[in-house]
């Protein structure tokens, strides 16, 4: 229970950022907008993907090492995404300072 509790805030917590990334950059139209809402639009699928199957963390037993990687593309991604909102709210407040 602790640990599914710790992974629905983990996952909320993304969506939250990614949404207010992609608020915080829509209307630019560059790379940082498709980037947000790729991977904003990917958390959905990566979660059906991850309730339907073992795909959390993939065991070497069901999905063998194969399916490593696409659990670690994911994760890399989500990470790009909180990067991202965190250099877009710096550049807003450096300009806000100006």
């Amino acid at each position: 229970m602790i640990g599914s509790t710790i992974f629905l805030v983990l996952i909320s917590r993304l969506w939250k950022i990614g949404v207010q990334s992609l608020r915080r950059l829509s209307g630019e139209g560059g790379f940082e907008e498709a980037f947000a809402a790729a991977v904003l639009s990917g958390l959905v699928g990566v979660v059906v993907g991850m309730m339907l199957g073992d795909w959390v963390l993939p065991f070497a037993y069901n999905e063998t090492i194969s399916g490593f990687d696409n659990a670690v593309l994911t994760w890399v991604l989500l990470g790009g995404l909180v990067a991202l909102e965190a250099i877009s709210r710096n550049k807003m407040d450096v300009n806000a300072d100006v």
